[in-house]
Order: C-alpha cells, then sequence, then structure tokens
C-alpha cells in the first residue's frame, strides 16, 4: 500500500474500485486493513499532515463506500484488534509454525547433545536451516535411535540434501 500512496490518488482509488468491484472474489480483502492503510505513517510525521492525509482520504473513500460502510470501517478501527483481520490471523499462524519449528531443532539438538556430547557445529547449521517440520520430526526420532553421530549425519544429510530425480 505505500507503493501506492507514492504513486497518487488516483492509482489508489483505481485500485480501491478494482477490490471493490471485480477482483474481491479472487483475492482476500480486510476492510479494516484497507481503510486503515493511509494511516501507516511515521510516528514523527507531523500533525498537520496526518490530519491533511486524512481528510485526502476520507474525499478518496467516500465515493467507492457507501456511508453504512464508512461507518462501520470507522467504528472497526477505533475498536481495531488485528487478530481480527485475515493479516493478523495469518502473522499468528506463521509465528505459530516458525514457533513449532524452532521448538523440534532445539529438541533435536538436546537429544544429540545428551547422547553424544558436543554436537559439531556444521551439523548444528545444518539442522537449523531445515524448515520442514516433517524432517525435523524424523530427525527428532533419529537422534533418540542413531547409534552414534555419523549415523545421524547420514539421515541429517539425506535431510538436507534435494531429492535426486
Amino acid at each position: 500500500m505505500n507503493a501506492l500512496k507514492k504513486k497518487g490518488p488516483d492509482q489508489l482509488k483505481f485500485v480501491l474500485h478494482k477490490l471493490k468491484f471485480g477482483l474481491h472474489s479472487q483475492i482476500q480483502v480486510d476492510r479494516v486493513l484497507l481503510v486503515l492503510a493511509p494511516f501507516n505513517l511515521p510516528t514523527e510525521t507531523d500533525k498537520a499532515l496526518v490530519l491533511e492525509k486524512s481528510k485526502e482520504w476520507c474525499h478518496q473513500v467516500g465515493p467507492i463506500f457507501d456511508c453504512s460502510q464508512q461507518q462501520e470501517a470507522l467504528d472497526r478501527m477505533l475498536n481495531f484488534d488485528l487478530m481480527e483481520t485475515v493479516a493478523g490471523q495469518q502473522l499468528h499462524d506463521m509465528g505459530h509454525e516458525k514457533g513449532l519449528l524452532e521448538s523440534v531443532r532445539e529438541d533435536v539438538l538436546e537429544i544429540l547433545e545428551e547422547r553424544f556430547g558436543i554436537v559439531p557445529n556444521d551439523m548444528n547449521q545444518q539442522i537449523r536451516t531445515i524448515s520442514q517440520r516433517e524432517y525435523l520430526k524424523q530427525l527428532h526420532k533419529q537422534a533418540i535411535r542413531c547409534p552414534d553421530l555419523d549415523h545421524f549425519n547420514e539421515m541429517l544429510l539425506k535431510a538436507v540434501s534435494p531429492p535426486k530425480q
């Protein structure tokens, strides 16, 4: 949206028009985030400029959204909760998945350290590059079962190497 602000109000109006009258069925747009877009200004922005931008936005949104939609958007803005938006849910889900991956990585490294002592730095780095939970879960099982670090390293190399076709 910042890129749209730089292109000017006509480009923004075109995009809003397309979102309302045609593309909304192809992409998910959250009205609250759309209405909040022009307020994505640095906190140190002069108050007069914020007021000016608000008035500009009001004039741009007015012809596109009817009065009831404007009031609904304003009410939601004043009681804004990011978790109630599609973007907020997506951010939450991404953070959750990232946390799960990091947890499994740490578990694998902890098991290896407990069983075999110091884990070589290259092995540690390879484990930390794996971004697929299923691979990490398999490595977790291997860390428990494998007789030594060499056997584990063989499994690790399979997990980090691209499949041969």
